[in-house]
């Protein structure tokens, strides 16, 4: 695959689609226009050596097709067809990108700041709407300063833009620029707080630290010590004036060690501990192929419902962890398949010191904890785009594996 150095027109519909994903719009359209840029940028024959030469995101490809062979054995088929349909960008994405010619640093690292420039643009569109709907008094919290996506997903949308610039710091750039992504990186930390997500939190402090210690010895002590204390004093007014914050992480704290959960429990981290609960139960009755492509959302309900776990039947929450998702979905056997394309891309960017795939991975494994975060097309898009993207297009070193 070719660096581009120039914009081709695929690089506008990239763009299109970056910049739309934070508030998730138009997105199919986006989708559309990208796979058209694409074909007649080149000719097919070119497209098809672009497909064949890279491998990794056959992987994902497989991961579909064992969401198809899970249809084979599910009760609820029309359940089954709609997730079908749900997870098409798996099979999409895969193609798109890895018939789309490399990029040129330069055009990946603009498209990286466009999302970053999106997301920044949506928080505070959130925030003033916030602030508007409350005549200005305060900033609303978690659900109600989240207007286009899940709080949980749109905080690790920030995490991964904290990410990129913190990235973006390490490489050669004018005052300016080192001092508007210090500012960027203050704004979504403070959002970040804000959002009260509390995996998104953890996230967030992991990432600081890694940078931290990553940058110690490149900055002079002085940019050191002021990135330290403007870190910590966001954090430590953010927390002073949101105490949701410490709320949401002791009530998540107790439940972590709470002997037993009441099953009308409305608190999300006790709910949570419920719906695994339940959803161990499952796998434990299913564990090889699991329930079926369409099956498990049905599954998690009747257990609710015959354990009389109201929240959690009221709101039918799926498990709330991926990793529990696809053991129920499709077994032991699927969830190997499925995680085994996980590590392969945490093993490939480690390789290929791409460290912002690997971090990207990470976070996003760790998101999978809480989170059933490929259930959803804000989740699926961001996972299935990003990871393909800086696998094929994010290559640092010249030794780096293609795929």
């Amino acid at each position: 695959m070719n660096a581009h150095k120039g914009k081709p027109l695929y690089f506008y519909t990239y763009l299109l689609f970056i910049v739309l994903l934070p508030f998730k719009t138009f997105l199919s359209l986006a989708i559309i226009l990208v796979a058209f840029s694409v074909l007649l940028s080149q000719p097919f024959k070119v497209t098809k050596n672009n497909f064949l030469k890279s491998k990794g995101h056959l992987l994902f490809i497989s991961t579909y097709i064992i969401y198809l062979l899970g249809l084979i054995y599910t009760e609820n088929i029309d359940f089954g067809l709609r997730e079908i349909e749900y997870k098409l960008s798996l099979l999409v994405m895969p193609i798109i990108i890895g018939a789309t010619p490399k990029f040129s640093k330069t055009n990946t690292t603009r498209l990286l700041s466009a999302f970053v420039i999106s997301t920044l643009i949506s928080g505070l569109i959130c925030i003033g709407y916030s602030l508007i709907e409350t005549s200005f008094n305060n900033i609303q919290k978690y659900n109600e300063l989240s207007l286009f996506i899940s709080p949980n997903y749109f905080s690790l949308y920030i995490d991964f833009c904290i990410i990129i610039l913190f990235h973006q710091l390490s490489e050669k750039q004018t005052r300016f620029e080192v001092s508007a992504r210090l500012l960027g990186v203050i704004f979504l930390l403070s959002l970040n707080l804000l959002l009260t997500s509390k995996m998104g939190i953890l996230i967030m402090i992991l990432i600081l630290i890694y940078y931290a210690v990553k940058y110690i010895n490149k900055f002079s002590k002085k940019i050191t010590i002021v990135i330290t204390i403007t870190t910590l004093l966001v954090g430590f007014l953010g927390v002073k004036n949101n105490p949701r914050i410490l709320e949401r992480f002791s009530s998540a704290t107790s439940a972590l060690f709470s002997k037993k959960i009441a099953n009308d429990e409305s608190e999300s981290s006790l709910v949570r501990i419920l719906v695994w609960k339940e959803s161990i139960k499952i796998i434990q009755d299913n564990p090889i192929f699991g329930v079926g492509t369409g099956d498990s959302k049905d599954s998690l309900l009747k257990r609710y419902e015959d354990n009389g776990i109201v929240h959690a039947l009221e709101r039918k929450y799926n498990a709330h962890n991926q990793y529990l998702e696809w053991l129920i979905t499709l077994g032991f056997i699927g969830f190997i398949i499925l995680e085994g394309s996980i590590i392969y891309f945490f093993i490939t960017s480690i390789k290929a010191q791409n460290i912002l795939l690997t971090l990207f991975i990470v976070a996003n494994s760790l998101a999978f904890l809480t989170e059933s975060i490929l259930e959803t097309q804000a989740g699926l898009l961001f996972f299935s785009f990003f990871s393909l993207f800086l696998l094929y297009h994010n290559s640092p070193n010249k030794t780096s594996i293609k795929g």
